[in-house]
């Protein structure tokens, strides 16, 4: 019977189902801890992200621990896994993490590490101390023989 079977068609069309995968998140990638810490300036390096739908790295920065931060910069090139951070204060506590997106706007977080700048140099710091005795004590000196000499 062809009605039969079109109404069999129509009840089949309408209960349709669509399969929609679930977006899989990206996976977090490995943040090392800190190298070439200054007073100003650190460089992070993190482990390449191997998913298939990556988009960019985002690097956090934050001053209180377990508080995702700012981000301070975005990368879209995957193969980049290094970054220099500038322009910090001294002898200050920093925390950072890498989160990784991917094309459906999901990302994975790495470990928070913390970093603490440095001091300023004291041996740039006693060198121009000294130096600056030194000068002062050859003009003085300069100042005291010309003087005797003019008695």
């Amino acid at each position: 019977n062809l009605g039969l079977e079109r109404s069999w068609r129509r009840l089949a069309h309408s209960f349709a189902v669509s399969i929609v995968p679930k977006p899989i998140k990206p996976s977090p990638v490995t943040l090392n801890n800190a190298t070439s810490v200054s007073d100003s300036s650190l460089q992070l390096t993190w482990s390449q992200s191997n998913d298939v739908n990556f988009t960019n790295y985002r690097i956090f920065q934050s001053s209180q621990k377990g508080i995702t931060g700012t981000d301070i910069v975005t990368i879209t090139d995957r193969s980049v896994t290094s970054y220099s951070v500038t322009g910090l204060s001294q002898n200050t506590t920093y925390y950072f993490i890498v989160r990784t997106y991917n094309n459906q706007s999901q990302y994975a977080d790495s470990s928070q590490i913390t970093v603490t700048t440095a001091l300023p140099s004291t041996f740039s710091t006693l060198s121009a101390a000294l130096i600056t005795i030194v000068v002062v004590a050859i003009i003085g000196a300069a100042y005291f023989f010309q003087k005797k000499r003019i008695n």
